[in-house]
């Protein structure tokens, strides 16, 4: 049998599965539950396509839950009780009604993923910024706003319009725009907490940067090298541990 939380058999699944609907199936009815023999994960749980408004109590008292996903529900909001889940590092509330992010998600750390696409969003909290952990925003499909009079139109930014726009977009450009988003809502913060989320980020793309090269040396593959050469430049790791990388291209 399934998980059961307040009553409802949770989606769960180790953090290192992917979806799983297609294996545990879905019942009919108001509580739609789901058939699974894995006991409660600490680390992942979906519930899609359950006409949720409210973020269930039992989950946000997951203290080691990573990945949370509630796609294809009903809510208007992302609450700011979400934010209790300190060691999330995605967040998935994609076709939703969400008018509102609560600027509390800005507050957690570990966040590199927050999934939006197909929600009634105009604009987000420059709390956003704040995560310097966060990669990889999905805005589309949201009629984006400016987020001040003053600043540029959100949908420029994301869109290169200030149409909304629907179009699939490649995984490349989607991180294009995530910084470029990211970027903005940095430049609305104070300016001592722009230095010192300057400073993480920049400490975090080193480190990244360090481990795709030691991966690169490990299995001198030459497609994750010369991914590890371009993260390693942008990073500022030293010019000696890229030299060293590209000598392997050779």
């Amino acid at each position: 049998m399934g998980t059961w939380l307040g009553g409802i058999v949770y989606d769960v699944a180790p953090a290192n599965t992917r979806d799983l609907s297609h294996v545990y199936g879905r019942a009919e009815g108001p509580k739609k539950k789901s058939i699974s023999t894995l006991p409660l994960s600490q680390h992942i749980i979906r519930l899609e396509n359950r006409d949720l408004t409210e973020v269930p109590q039992k989950i946000l008292q997951q203290e080691k839950l990573q990945s949370l996903v509630l796609s294809n529900n009903c809510f208007a909001e992302i609450p700011a009780s979400v934010a209790t889940l300190r060691h999330l590092t995605k967040l998935d509330f994609s076709n939703n009604s969400i008018k509102l992010v609560a600027p509390e998600i800005g507050n957690l750390p570990h966040l590199e993923e927050v999934l939006l696409e197909n929600n009634c969003i105009t604009s987000l909290p420059e709390a956003l910024g704040r995560i310097a952990a966060l990669k990889l925003l999905n805005l589309n499909g949201n009629p984006l706003k400016a987020n001040d009079t003053s600043g540029p139109h959100l949908a420029q930014i994301w869109y290169g319009t200030e149409e909304e726009a629907s179009a699939v977009v490649p995984a490349q450009e989607l991180r294009r725009q995530s910084a470029a988003v990211l970027q903005h809502l940095r430049r609305l913060l104070p300016e001592d907490l722009q230095v010192e989320v300057a400073q993480q980020v920049a400490r975090l793309r080193r480190k990244e940067a360090a481990k795709l090269l030691d991966a690169a040396r490990t299995y001198a593959d030459a497609s994750l090298i010369a991914e590890a050469v371009d993260a390693a430049r942008t990073a500022g790791v030293s010019a000696g541990e890229v030299m060293l990388a590209e000598a392997l291209l050779n």
